[in-house]
């Protein structure tokens, strides 16, 4: 009981410390505005929309897709029985992997080049498909002994080539130009507008943190019950 509550205690931390990041964000968004990208200056933190311009392009792993990042899991159903009998079954991650790409944001006032690493993505959402050992690209043909008979199915999400986005960074000096990255404090890029994308974030932020408090609350209790029980 002692240890388990530990491991609650912390856990409730770590949620904690999640929601604080989310907060902070929410707190940065709110200090300014969507600003159109002519007006973008170096050493500040901007917020801005536009469409955007793949310079390399990349394609999502199982719709193929152009974007400028994306993200998958490939999961393998998994039956179990229990000693009654009970057939019950579950989802297992196979593999994942994520992957980003500079591009260009493109509003009616100018252009600016976007350099994601580091940042944070909320991407568009593609959905999940069932997909079959043989079928699967050939990046991920190391995994088709491993989903070979289960019912498998491959979830993705992205940035779109072309599509709307929105992009909190810093501006850099980049040669006779300028660059939105990572320089100093956050950046995120979204498929959500800044209204959307402050909305989610404050629940994210509400919700992390009520939940990091019951677990701390809970690691707390657990704990002492142990140490009553020694």
């Amino acid at each position: 009981m002692l240890i388990v509550g530990i491991i609650v205690f912390v856990l409730g931390g770590i949620m904690v410390y999640a929601g604080q990041r989310q907060k902070g964000l929410q707190q940065e968004m709110q200090k300014g505005s969507v600003i159109p990208i002519s007006q973008a200056q170096a050493g500040t933190l901007v917020e801005l929309y536009g469409t955007v311009v793949a310079q390399q392009v990349l394609k999502t792993s199982f719709t193929g897709q152009d974007c400028v990042y994306y993200e998958y899991e490939l999961e393998r159903e998994v039956e179990s029985r229990d000693a009654q009998g009970h057939v019950t079954h579950r989802w297992e991650r196979v593999s994942g992997d994520r992957q980003s790409a500079p591009f260009v944001l493109q509003d009616n006032s100018g252009s600016i080049a976007i350099q994601p690493e580091g940042a944070d993505f909320d991407p568009t959402n593609l959905g999940e498909q069932f997909v079959q050992a043989n079928s699967i690209p050939g990046f991920l043909q190391s995994f088709s002994v491993q989903i070979s008979g289960f019912r498998t199915r491959a979830k993705e999400k992205a940035i779109l080539a072309n599509a709307q986005a929105y992009v909190m960074g810093t501006v850099v000096q980049a040669g006779d130009g300028l660059m939105v990255a990572k320089a100093q404090g956050k950046m995120l890029v979204s498929y959500k507008t800044e209204a959307e994308v402050e909305r989610s974030t404050k629940r994210k932020a509400l919700t992390m943190n009520i939940l990091g408090i019951i677990l701390g609350v809970g690691g707390i209790v657990l704990t002492v019950i142990g140490l009553t029980n020694k």
